[in-house]
C-alpha cells in the first residue's frame, strides 16, 4: 500500500480490517455495479465509505490429459489482468475434482 489515505486507514485498522492487494471495491459511497461510477467516487470525494470483498483462496489440484484444453473451466478468451475469472464448471477433470470435494 502507497502512502496516502489507506496507508493511514490501515495503520488504525485491525488486521482482517486492512485493506489489501486482491480486495474488491464492491461499493463506494452506494455506488456499485459500475467501475467507472465507483472509480469517480475516488476522484470527485473527499470521503469514501466503501464495502469491500476479499475472495477466498483455495487450492485445487486439476489431472489433465495434456491436450492443451482447459480442464473443463471456462475461461476468458481475451484475458487481462493478473487473473484469471473462471466463467463456469463443464465437464471434464474440474468437474470431477469438485465432486470429490463434495464427499
Amino acid at each position: 500500500v502507497n502512502p496516502g489515505p489507506v496507508e493511514r486507514y490501515n495503520r488504525h485498522a485491525g488486521h482482517e480490517s486492512q485493506l489489501r492487494s486482491g480486495d474488491f471495491i464492491v461499493s463506494a459511497n452506494g455506488v456499485h455495479s459500475n467501475a467507472e461510477k465507483l472509480l469517480a467516487q475516488f476522484q470527485a470525494e473527499t470521503t469514501v465509505v466503501m464495502l469491500v470483498a476479499r475472495p477466498m483462496e483455495i487450492r485445487a489440484v486439476i489431472e489433465t490429459d495434456g491436450s492443451g484444453s482447459t480442464a473443463g473451466l471456462e475461461l476468458p478468451v481475451n484475458p487481462s489482468g493478473y487473473c484469471l475469472l473462471i466463467r463456469d464448471v463443464n465437464s471434464g477433470p474440474a468437474e470431477k475434482w469438485n465432486a470429490a470435494q463434495a464427499e
